[in-house]
């Protein structure tokens, strides 16, 4: 696979929304290549996060992004 890069768009206003809380269950149903699905585990780590995607080839990526 080659190598992708992704910048997140409105990532930090997209956070400051969704006020993370810890422990806290999330879902990202267009996970793309794990931009704001990072931002939400990084938040705190006894997070929880559901990410889908149609694109197999970006879930892939995201996959090896948040482990």
């Amino acid at each position: 696979m080659s190598e992708k890069i992704h910048i997140p768009v409105l990532k930090e206003e997209t956070l400051r929304h969704l006020e993370i809380s810890r422990g806290g269950k999330y879902f990202d149903g267009t996970v793309g290549m794990g931009g704001h699905s990072g931002a939400i585990l990084a938040g705190h780590p006894d997070n929880y996060l559901y990410g889908t995607d149609k694109d197999s080839d970006a879930l892939a990526i995201a996959k090896e992004n948040l482990k």
